[in-house]
């Protein structure tokens, strides 16, 4: 699971899902030498920032799974294929779940097969 766990974070990284996130600042920001007034919309690259070779190295645009070993992570503003909202937390809990299950379904060799539902009695 941590092999499947660190290929999916790469290919996220590299094929992120959405290319951009839309925010808009509610209140006045000081970012650096950069002022950002409240109600700025500000827009994400994500495709950008995950390719960057000032937070991801020279081989930014290269696949390496290693690049999230041993429990290795980066800052949330340097890495968010699923999105950055709090509200978005389960839902992006959810969704790495579920690629996490197809990836090592389909390498299993295993069939899924559907069954009637089963209920439990009180």
């Amino acid at each position: 699971l941590k092999i499947v766990n660190m290929v999916l974070k790469e290919t996220l990284r590299l094929y992120p899902p959405a290319l951009f996130i839309n925010r808009t600042v509610t209140r006045d920001v000081k970012l650096g030498k950069l002022d950002i007034p409240a109600g700025t919309q500000l827009n994400l690259p994500i495709i950008d920032i995950h390719h960057d070779v000032d937070i991801w190295g020279a081989n930014a645009d290269e696949f390496d799974p290693l690049r999230f070993a041993d429990g290795k992570s980066y800052h949330l503003g340097a890495y968010f294929p699923l999105g950055l909202a709090l509200p978005s937390v389960l839902g992006r809990i959810l969704r790495w779940l579920r690629q996490s299950w197809r990836l090592q379904w389909s390498s299993s060799g295993l069939r899924l097969m559907s069954h009637r539902p089963m209920f439990m009695r009180r």
